[in-house]
């Protein structure tokens, strides 16, 4: 059925952390049948989906929407893949996945981020009154705010997401940017995302309204909260948090934002949620009077503004890369300790008396534990070497290279 003017005049874009981890979620199956069902009642227009790390999962979810959201596409990435994915209502013309240069560890099994190849994942998505550039992703977990190993890590994913998105687009392109970015508003990370490509947070135009917070993240009300909460705080501003975001940035007359929403938290009729997060839907409208567009009249006071912004932010920047490059450069003597200790016990046989040898003898009890602690050292110290030798240099290497390019924009873009 052709659509009327009206629903082509209004653009819904959701995104959702799904929260599929094989065998290590809760009620995967069951929560994506109802996920399914809800993006196939037809509210969306664009929907990007993370945490989808099964194949089954995503082909599933295709299937159900296909009437609704005919066009889709999975950003494979890394050894188990990105987890994102987007269904759109409108054709997509072209794609584009950039994998980050740093993406956690991969001795971090139990994080897992590394296995996943954190990626900004990019859409062309041809709506009939203006191109849509669609930019989507799923920066790397904070897991612990007090000390946060992954500062570093994250801060230059969302410098190359801001770069990548200035890359493939103009001033007079319509940029939606949404996904799990997994930093908060008062953060550096959120202002990189914000400021360096000039993105307006949809939150801040029409989502701040009574005692509405826009957390997505923890909140008490989500069944897979773990968090306890005092009960005076709940339903507060410090009920959850804001991590999952639709950016955008627009000239005048293409599109506007005239609604933020969180939804999809509990499942209707049932006792559990969609997800670990809730989903953001942001509404758009569409005008299609191309002639008042003039991608150049910017307020001078606002272009003064932004500049200010950007030079703060990469300030930021380079502090946050410093300190990590300083940090792995301290790391290093300790590192070289370790090794020496490492080599010296394994190969003790070889150097201690015949004497001394025989009372650690493989056949006597405390020979075999020995034994046991020096393969296992052994195994230790070829992970510590591989570490230093490729893991610890190109996490140098990666950082180096953000700050000159930091450093080019910093003398350059005045």
């Amino acid at each position: 059925m052709e659509e009327s003017r009206g629903d082509r005049g209004k653009i819904k874009v959701l995104t959702l952390n799904c929260w599929g981890i094989p065998y290590v979620s809760s009620d995967v199956k069951k929560r994506f049948t109802y996920i399914a069902k809800e993006l196939a009642s037809g509210k969306y227009d664009i929907v990007s989906l993370q945490e989808v790390w099964s194949q089954t999962d995503y082909e599933y979810v295709a299937k159900k929407v296909t009437e609704v959201l005919p066009y889709a596409v999975y950003f494979h990435s890394g050894v188990i893949g990105s987890g994102v994915c987007v269904f759109s209502k409108y054709p997509i013309t072209d794609t584009f996945n950039y994998r980050y240069s740093l993406s956690g560890y991969m001795y971090m099994i139990h994080h897992g981020d590394w296995f996943g190849g954190k990626s900004a994942s990019y859409c062309l998505i041809d709506h009939p009154m203006h191109p849509i550039y669609l930019f989507t992703t799923h920066l790397h977990a904070e897991y612990n705010r007090q000390n946060d190993s992954y500062l570093g890590h994250r801060t230059v994913q969302a410098f190359q997401l801001s770069e990548f998105i200035n890359y493939l687009t103009k001033p007079s392109d319509c940029v939606i940017v949404c996904g799990d970015m997994n930093t908060e508003p008062t953060d550096t990370c959120y202002r990189v995302i914000k400021h360096l490509p000039d993105l307006t947070d949809t939150w801040d135009v029409a989502g701040q309204k009574g005692d509405f917070h826009g957390n997505t993240c923890d909140l008490s009300t989500n069944s897979y909260t773990t968090i306890k909460l005092d009960k005076e705080l709940r339903g507060g501003s410090k009920d959850g948090k804001r991590i999952d975001y639709v950016f955008y940035r627009a000239p005048p007359g293409t599109i506007r934002c005239v609604e933020h929403m969180v939804t999809m938290g509990k499942i209707p009729g049932e006792d559990l949620s969609y997800s670990d997060h809730e989903g953001v839907l942001a509404t758009f409208i569409v005008d299609d009077d191309t002639s008042s567009i003039d991608s150049s009249a910017v307020d001078g006071d606002e272009k003064e503004s932004l500049k200010k912004k950007c030079e703060e932010v990469l300030q930021e920047i380079m502090n946050v890369t410093q300190h990590e490059i300083d940090s792995i450069s301290n790391a290093r003597l300790t590192t070289c300790l370790l090794i020496f200790l490492l080599a010296v016990f394994i190969f003790s046989p070889l150097v201690y008396s015949a004497g001394f040898s025989s009372a650690f003898h493989i056949l006597r009890p405390l020979g075999k534990m020995v034994y046991v602690l020096r393969f296992l050292s052994t195994v230790f110290l070829t992970g510590v070497l591989f570490y230093v030798i490729f893991n610890s240099r190109d996490e140098l290497k990666a950082y180096q290279n953000v700050q000159h390019e930091v450093k080019l924009q910093m003398k350059y873009k005045k």
